[in-house]
């Protein structure tokens, strides 16, 4: 197999969706995922719109063990980009 660009780093798209989620539930996650002391998530470069983020996928591990604990729906999609 061959070696990926050295510039080149791997990446996950994550299309995730809170509805099904109870109100306490929701704003925990999202409390979790961007709150000031945790800070998971940089909304400017790393959310791309309405339940989309495009992560580094070594961020993802704590992502999906935060959906995973409140039952949040996720799909993913991994890639190699810049």
């Amino acid at each position: 197999m061959k070696e990926p660009h050295p510039t080149l780093e791997p990446l996950v798209l994550v299309r995730c969706s809170v509805k099904t989620l109870d109100e306490r539930k929701r704003r925990k996650v999202l409390r979790w995922l961007h709150s000031s002391k945790k800070k998971i998530i940089d909304k400017r470069n790393e959310k791309l719109g309405p339940g989309v983020l495009l992560i580094k996928a070594k961020k993802f591990e704590e992502i999906k063990r935060i959906f995973n604990k409140f039952d949040v729906q996720y799909s993913i999609k991994k890639f190699w980009g810049h």
